[in-house]
This record gives structure tokens, sequence and C-alpha cells, in this order.
């Protein structure tokens, strides 16, 4: 069986093993909750003036788990959005990860397009803000209409395959206060009644096919290949927290300001000021608290990821002053 074969029988998947997360990023990985996540939707949301940046407040968000149809919808969503709406519109991702080929697939639509890419929920206002995440609520998101919303960065997640996806993006601009998650894929057979030996076999061409799709992908995306090293460290039951440095050596951030400090992104999705010593502090916060990638069906958003740290931090988190 070739690789092209494996593929077909089987999914690639960039998701927390069984709908959970450890952070091996910190020293101690810890349990977290099941998540259940709705299929990956798109919509374009409206806020207050500068919400999403000066002189920005429309935007597109992007939610959910990346599903085995979310490319052909994203492609669909894109091409109406280009026609009725201006291609400065910025790309807000909230996403657990889900189907690797799909989100490859994805990031490669985005890379055709000029765009700027960040990481933050939006909450629309037509939903109750506890139920988010319920059928009323997605169906209101899949509408076609451009919703009021707010944003939020405040523990935001682009994990997994989402990590991959927000790379196709010609700018990518990803605060402190969120937080992009990595670990190694997992080959899924469609079919796990075959044999032992059968499934050994087409996992381990599934995961060098992986690979291979991973390097030329990255290539593709001028990515340092740093990257593709350090996710091979992390087993797929774990997930690596990149931290700021990571963002820049890798060129996952393409601002040219690492070192020096933020500009000013707007109320909801601000950006703050930084320098080392907060860079320190963020370190400092996520290695000596309990620290859980909590990846939970939250009634904020779609699938809203928050860092579950214990008393005093549950506020502050790891935002910069």
């Amino acid at each position: 069986m070739t690789f092209r074969d494996a593929i077909a029988a089987a999914m690639l998947v960039l998701i927390p093993a069984n709908g959970t997360a450890a952070f091996s990023g910190s020293p101690q990985s810890l349990s977290p909750s099941p998540v259940d996540a709705p299929p990956m939707v798109f919509y374009v949301a409206k806020g207050a003036p500068d919400t999403c940046g000066r002189g920005c407040d429309t935007w597109i968000a992007v939610e959910g788990k990346i599903d085995d149809e979310a490319a052909s919808r994203f492609r669909k969503f894109l091409f109406q959005t280009d026609r009725d709406w201006p291609a400065t519109l910025p790309l807000y991702f909230s996403s657990p990860g889900g189907n690797l080929e799909q989100a490859l697939a994805m990031g490669r639509m985005l890379r055709q397009r000029p765009r700027v890419a960040r990481v933050a929920r939006t909450t629309v206002k037509e939903c109750d803000a506890q139920l988010q995440s319920d059928q009323a609520c997605l169906k209101i998101k899949q509408s076609g209409r451009a919703l009021d919303a707010d944003l939020s960065t405040r523990a935001s997640l682009c994990s997994s395959a989402c990590a991959y996806l927000i790379l196709g993006a010609t700018t990518r601009q990803i605060e402190p206060a969120t937080v992009i998650g990595v670990h190694s894929p997992k080959f899924i057979p469609r079919h796990p009644q075959q044999s032992e030996r059968a499934l050994a076999e087409a996992e381990q061409r599934g995961t060098v096919g992986a690979d291979r799709l991973i390097t030329a992908y990255l290539a593709a995306m001028k990515i340092n290949r740093g990257l593709l090293d350090l996710v091979r460290t992390v087993n797929y039951e774990s997930m690596h927290l990149l931290t700021r440095s990571e963002l820049y050596r890798f060129g996952i951030d393409t601002r040219s300001f690492a070192e020096t400090g933020w500009t000013s992104q707007g109320r909801a999705a601000r950006l703050h000021s930084q320098d080392r010593r907060c860079e320190e502090r963020r370190r400092r916060i996520l290695s000596n608290h309990r620290v859980a990638a909590v990846l939970r069906k939250q009634e904020q958003g779609l699938v809203d990821v928050a860092l579950d740290i214990r008393p005093p931090l549950r506020s502050a988190a790891v935002r910069c002053p």
C-alpha cells in the first residue's frame, strides 16, 4: 500500500488524543478536561471602532475543530468574502486543531491572499454569552450575515493543526495573552478492524507521509525548519506551548520588533508593550504554577481553550502588563 492509498484509508489528525491535552511545554504535564468541538465555522464579525486595530472594526472569525470538510467550506467562504468585503479584513483563529491535510490545504488557500492572522475568540452578541457553542448560535454564525461581536485574546488558543493553518497567512501577529500549541500528528485508520500488523504498517507509512507533507508545507510558507524538529519531540498525547522566542525564531510571528515592544492593536486585541522581563515573567508563571491547557467546550465560543491556572493567577494568566 502506498502513502496515497494509506491516506484514503485513514486520517492525519492533529488534535489532542481522546479530546485531551497535556502541555509538555511546562515542567508539569497535567490531565485536562475533554473537549467536544463542533466543526469549524467561518463568519464576518463587526465590533466597535478599533476593536481589531486602529481603524479596524470588522474581521473574519475562524473557529472550531478542523473537520474533514473544512477546506471545501473555507474555499467557498473566501470566494464570497473576497467578493463582498475588503481584502484587508484580518482573520482571528480559535481552534484546538483537527484534520492535518485539511489544515494544510486551507493554509495554502490563505497564502494566495495577503491577510493578517491573529489568535482570539469572537463572542457573537446575538447569542447568549454562555451559549456561544450551542446549535442555535452555530446556525447564526453560519447564516452568512455580518454579526455584531466582541474580541477576546485572553488565553485564546490555536493549537495542533491550527498552528499550521495560521502559517498560511502572509502576516501573523501573536499576542502574549494567546497560545500556539504544537505536537506530533496521529495517523487514525478509518477501518480499525484490520490486523495489528496491517495497522502498524499503515501507521508507519502515514507518519512518514505526514512528516513529508509538513516539511514541504513549512518550506512553502518560509517557516524555519526548527519548528518541525521541535514538533517531532512532542508526542501526540502532549502539547508544547511555543514561547515568545520560538515564535520569532521560527518565523511564526512576522513582526520585526521581537525584543523591543508591541504596538497598540485596538481595545480588544491590544498588544502590550513587552521586553525581556515581560517574557521572563510569562515563562515563570507557566513554570511555577499548575498550568494545564484545558480544552473544553466553553460557553464563550465554539471551542474556547483556557489556561486552568490556580489562584492568584486566574485573571492575570500570561498577559504582560
